[in-house]
This record gives structure tokens, C-alpha cells and sequence, in this order.
């Protein structure tokens, strides 16, 4: 049984729940601690990346792989390490 981090309610059986009774806050993604040791998760996700850019980029490129890439640009964790990565990362134009 794990125990809520915002209000201490007890019950909860995984981090991906909501504390429904108190506070009604959502866990969906764990905080990143630090972002230059991601996990082993993240690193497929970067990876996905990478490897459908190549192939996007390719003469043969195929529009499933812009579409793979949005969708991992739009992925909660993707999102926190970017934000977590802040001024190591190139500023957007």
C-alpha cells in the first residue's frame, strides 16, 4: 500500500492513481531527480526520437515517422525532461 505525497492518505495502490478522498492529486510520471541520468525508460524514448528523425529525413522517410515523433513530443515524461533539462538544451527559435 503506498501512501499519498500531498496529503499522507494511505490506500493508494500505485503512483498512477488518483487520492480521490483528500486531494484529488494525480500521479502519472515521477519527478525527474536528475535529468543527466534518465531512466531506462526515457533513454527508448529519446532513442525513438533520434531514430525516427534519421528515417523522417531519409529519402525514403515516411509521414509515420513525424507522426511517432509528435506523439513523443507530447509525452508527459519527454516533457518534464525537457523542462528539467532547461538551459542545457538548445533555445527554441
Amino acid at each position: 500500500m503506498a501512501e499519498c505525497l500531498n496529503c499522507g492518505m494511505l490506500g493508494l495502490p500505485s503512483t498512477e492513481d488518483f487520492c480521490s478522498r483528500r486531494c484529488q492529486k494525480q500521479y502519472d510520471t515521477p519527478a525527474v531527480t536528475d535529468p543527466l541520468q534518465p531512466s531506462p525508460q526515457m533513454l527508448c524514448k529519446l532513442g525513438s526520437i533520434v531514430v525516427h528523425a534519421e528515417e523522417f529525413l531519409s529519402p525514403t522517410g515516411h509521414h509515420l515517422d513525424l507522426t511517432a515523433m509528435r506523439t513523443l513530443f507530447e509525452d508527459k515524461e519527454v516533457r518534464q525532461w525537457i523542462k528539467d533539462m532547461g538551459p542545457m538544451l538548445p533555445v527554441k527559435r
